[in-house]
């Protein structure tokens, strides 16, 4: 017993609930002036003084500093909840020297658990957290919180911050057969905010088409472009003013009155007020040779050249991290928190997971895992959920049997071309040799967001094409039907190529170099399906990750007509006025040399999907017979309680850049979500009050009675 007459709080394992009961609320019970501390060691130490109780609970406490007491009363159905700052649950507590006793103090356990701070991962935290019943909301990130350190988000850097190893989690391939046996970066964002805090920043909401596909492939409505478009809405906060634009930017986009993005939502997207020369001499040229510009990305055709919004704001990258915030005192995030696997009762369902480090955090309702395409196959298979084979491999036990796990992995894949232009066309040789104009760059941005930095490489221009020759190909013919129908249609292009990239030498010497100009090819519709499978049981050591590109032959056919396409572009009499040279470049047109430029170049866009697919039939079996993992409501097939929303449940890969099908996907899961658990409804607040006042009356009368009882 404590000293003031509080028993130890006893512990419910199941419940997760702790108590503190005294042996009776009297005036005789002795007051201490020590602090009272409360905890226990298989929870984890977290510290309160009185104010910061004050704040966990929603209900009068009652305070009598004569009697040195607090009363705290609990009643069913009320849930408490952690303030924003604390990063973790905890039971513990720490009183003020003046007050000695708590009576009743309960913490229960949180209502649901969100594996991965990624885009979709973020948008389901922070939407069940803003739900009207405001259910307790924890949030995992395995990696770090680096939200102080700005010069992170530094939007000219966007194509170098993928090289940092404090960011990205430094995966790479498997050697594959048909790349030469090389293998590539496979780019992976860590801390708060996923990859969004490492990519390229690009928002295209995705083709209008490749939506009602998936939402015939799923049979759910909640993917059809109509409303996904207004989920999008909700989300964008779009900055077009063309007041705010270059001169002559009208001819390019269109304004923010003449689109459909959303104006007040947590994600900026906008294009700088100064745009470098390339990102319209490129358009101009690509017109010059009778390509259409799409001066408007927001109607869901993504056909045409167009001057591409991007996810920042006067310099700074908006990442996924800003949806959270206002952080409200229900989500809860724990950083530097990496998942082994999750926890399961004998009923199969889901109770919890447990960390690297062996501490376990339990659940009341939930888990949903969004740790990406990459690593929630991994803590699935952890977890006894994948390919039977290979987790008796490793000595797991297998909890179910779930052969897609892991496999169907598909990808953007693309290769980057470099040409020497002439030294007027870009300012990029004169800014990265002078250290003087570098440092005033860097204190301009710091201090007033303005300068070299919020401008230099911050904008591209891209263009989504159908490719004329692909899709009348023998090797397009031999696709199933389904596919054939579906890159047939309107709003699919074919591939994607991408202009104004800063090229990665400037940044390695101070040397003055050549103006560079880069330009990126995508294929859109690659074939080739991945696995990614088991190498240890160590859940530190990520899986081992074998892509299949090169090999469909639609994928080298694809390969052959884009790059054709391009190179006609290129050789044009537009693009060879301010040529100088080809620096990184197929030997020819002809199709060996094409495709040996793409086995030696080819890298992932970083646009993984398709490891844990979604699919209709509740055996789990995909449209094209492919095995499926999750069902339409992004809950794991063969278990309770677990659901996966991220880009791994794909069974399409948009022809977009997908940061955006990310967020949409953790709107859909959310929704789904707060309407199976009618979190729409909002708690009844007066009942509660009302309760607990009359709890303190009838404590109040039995404490004054056996205070008479003393006396006499």
């Amino acid at each position: 017993m404590l000293a003031g007459g509080v028993q130890p709080y006893r512990l419910d394992e199941q419940l997760r609930v702790a108590a503190l009961t005294p042996v009776r609320p009297s005036p005789s019970v002795t007051p201490s002036p020590a602090v009272k501390v409360v905890t226990d060691p298989r929870i984890g130490k977290k510290w309160f003084t009185f104010g910061g109780i004050a704040r966990l609970l929603r209900l009068p406490i009652c305070v009598d500093l004569n009697q040195r007491l607090i009363h705290c009363i609990s009643f069913g159905g009320l849930v408490w909840e952690l303030s924003a700052r604390d990063q973790e649950p905890s039971f513990a507590a720490t009183l003020e020297k003046e007050l000695s006793v708590v009576t009743v103090l309960y913490f229960p356990g949180i209502f649901e658990r969100v594996v991965g701070a990624g885009p979709a991962g973020c948008t389901i935290a922070a939407r069940l957290a803003d739900s009207n019943a405001q259910p307790s909301v924890l949030l995992l990130e395995a990696g770090a919180d680096d939200g102080t350190d700005m010069t992170k988000r530094m939007s000219s850097n966007r194509f170098m911050q993928r090289y940092d190893e404090s960011q990205t989690w430094g995966y790479e391939s498997e050697p594959t057969e048909s790349l030469g046996d090389r293998g590539f970066p496979l780019d992976r964002g860590k801390g708060l905010g996923g990859s969004t805090a490492v990519n390229f920043s690009c928002w295209t909401r995705g083709p209008k088409d490749d939506m009602d596909e998936m939402a015939r492939l799923t049979g759910d409505s909640s993917w059809e472009w109509e409303r996904t478009v207004e989920r999008f809405k909700s989300i964008e906060s779009f900055h077009g003013d063309l007041e705010e634009m270059p001169k002559g930017a009208g001819n390019y986009i269109q304004s923010t009155q003449n689109t459909s993005y959303g104006t007040d939502g947590p994600i900026h997207i906008s294009f700088p007020q100064k745009w470098d020369a390339e990102v319209t001499d490129m358009i101009d040229i690509w017109k010059e040779n009778g390509y259409a510009l799409n001066k408007d990305l927001s109607d869901g055709s993504m056909l045409g050249l167009s001057v591409t919004p991007s996810t920042e704001y006067r310099g700074v990258r908006v990442t996924a991290a800003d949806v959270l915030f206002p952080r409200p005192s229900n989500l809860n995030i724990m950083v530097e928190a990496p998942v082994h696997r999750v926890l399961f009762d004998e009923q199969k369902r889901a109770t919890g997971v447990q960390l690297i480090d062996g501490r376990q955090l339990h659940v009341s309702k939930e888990v949903i895992i969004s740790a990406g395409a990459l690593d929630s196959p991994k803590i699935l298979m952890h977890s006894g959920i994948g390919p039977e084979d290979q987790l008796t491999k490793f000595d797991i036990p297998v909890l179910h049997d779930l052969p897609g796990v892991g496999a169907n992995y598909a990808d953007h894949y693309h290769a980057s071309f470099v040409w020497r232009r002439k030294e007027h066309t870009s300012i990029r040789p004169d800014f990265f040799s002078d250290p003087k104009r570098i440092e005033k760059a860097q204190r301009d941005w710091e201090l007033y967001r303005t300068g070299d930095y919020v401008t230099l490489g911050t904008q591209l221009s891209t263009g989504f094409f159908k490719s004329e020759a692909t899709l009348k190909s023998a090797e397009f013919q031999a696709l199933p039907d389904k596919e054939k129908q579906r890159m047939w249609k309107p709003t699919i292009p074919t591939y994607e190529i991408v202009w104004n990239a800063t090229a990665p030498m400037y940044y390695e010497t101070t040397k003055k170099l050549p103006a560079l100009s880069v330009a990126l090819l995508i294929l859109l519709n690659s074939q080739g399906r991945g696995a990614f499978t088991l190498q240890s049981a160590d859940p530190a050591l990520p899986l081992r990750f074998a892509p299949d590109f090169l090999r469909a032959p639609y994928d080298r056919r694809a390969a052959v007509e884009a790059t054709r396409e391009l190179l006609k572009v290129t050789s044009s009499e537009a693009f060879q006025r301010d040529n100088v040279q080809a620096v990184f470049a197929p030997a020819s047109d002809s199709d060996e040399d094409i495709l040996a430029f793409w086995r030696d170049t080819t890298s992932s866009t970083w646009h993984m999907c398709g490891t844990i697919m979604m699919a209709t039939k509740a055996d789990g079996e995909g449209d094209g017979g492919d095995p499926g993992c999750v069902d339409t409501g992004f809950c794991v097939h063969g278990v309770e309680g677990l659901r996966v929303a991220d880009m791994s449940i794909m069974p399409i890969l948009p022809s977009a850049h997908t940061q955006s099908t990310a967020y949409q996907i953790g709107m859909i899961a959310a929704e789904k979500l707060i309407e199976e658990y009618d979190l729409s409804v909002a708690r009844n607040v007066k009942f509660s009050m009302r309760q607990c006042w009359w709890t303190f009356r009838l404590w109040e009368q039995r404490r004054c009675r056996e205070a008479e009882l003393q006396a006499a």
